[in-house]
């Protein structure tokens, strides 16, 4: 379905470079706008939003909830934040699997959430912030090396 409209849409090809078994490519748009890149490996096809913007241009992010089937935004163009309770952030728990398939195919980012801590100080919470982040940090694939 996503490529029916993708296929109709002005596009340039350009190729990857690869080094050690990894591809990789820059791009840098002409015109402040909304882009997509799209590249295959065999028959899976993967995504990436990304845009170009200016000094007139507000940046907003947008979060979904797949996991309570509501529609998805991705098909739209629109790059979504997944986000995921802390303690879901497991090998094995099924919607944190779901969610790395996401972020794989579409770019789509996870992001913990974390629950409500009032009660907390903010060195207690930036604390324990800092502990749950670092072991989330370690179970995300890093896409920059």
């Amino acid at each position: 379905m996503r490529s029916r409209w993708l296929g109709q849409m002005k596009s340039e090809a350009i190729n990857l470079e690869f080094k050690d078994g990894r591809g990789s490519q820059s791009y840098t748009p002409t015109a402040a706008g909304s882009y997509i890149a799209r590249w295959s490996v065999g028959a899976e096809n993967s995504y990436r939003y990304f845009s170009a913007i200016n000094d007139d241009y507000v940046v907003a992010r947008y979060a979904g909830y797949p996991a309570i089937h509501q529609p998805s935004l991705k098909g739209t163009g629109i790059p979504i934040d997944l986000p995921l309770p802390v303690e879901q952030f497991k090998a094995g728990d099924p919607l944190y699997e779901k969610f790395l398939i996401e972020h794989r195919k579409y770019g789509s980012t996870v992001v913990a959430q974390f629950p409500d801590t009032p009660d907390l100080s903010s060195e207690e919470r930036d604390g324990q912030y800092g502990t749950e982040m670092d072991r989330i940090r370690n179970l995300l694939p890093d896409d920059t090396t």
